[in-house]
């Protein structure tokens, strides 16, 4: 659950960083404006110690990850609130699917964050 809701968010980042530059594109050359895009299906193939994996999340639950993603790539809502919200999806699911484990969501970003927090040493 929690490596498909990874992937979607990430899909979502880098879709809607092709979507920024198809709209600029578009403005530019005085076209019509392209449609942002939506979460395709949520299905995910995960790779997994043990071979590939098919993993499912309601489409729904899918469409707000993938929709951070893309707040999170133009910046919308700062890295706290992307936790924040993620958290929310993330107890969302485990609600919806009775799930009696809590998962936490975007721990790579996370990382990530707290790597750039910490000093430097000269």
């Amino acid at each position: 659950m929690r490596a498909n809701l990874n992937k979607t968010f990430i899909q979502g980042a880098k879709r809607e960083l092709k979507y920024q530059a198809d709209l600029v594109a578009a403005i530019k050359a005085g076209k019509a404006t392209p449609e942002r895009p939506k979460v395709e299906s949520g299905y995910q193939v995960i790779s997994s110690s043990v071979g590939k994996l098919i993993t499912y999340v309601p489409i729904h639950h899918a469409q707000k990850m993938y929709d951070l993603g893309g707040k999170y790539q133009t910046t919308e809502l700062s890295i706290g609130q992307v936790f924040e919200e993620a958290a929310s999806i993330a107890n969302e699911v485990t609600n919806d699917l009775k799930f009696t484990s809590k998962i936490e969501l975007l721990e790579f970003l996370r990382q990530e964050s707290d790597n750039e927090a910490e000093p430097t040493l000269s």
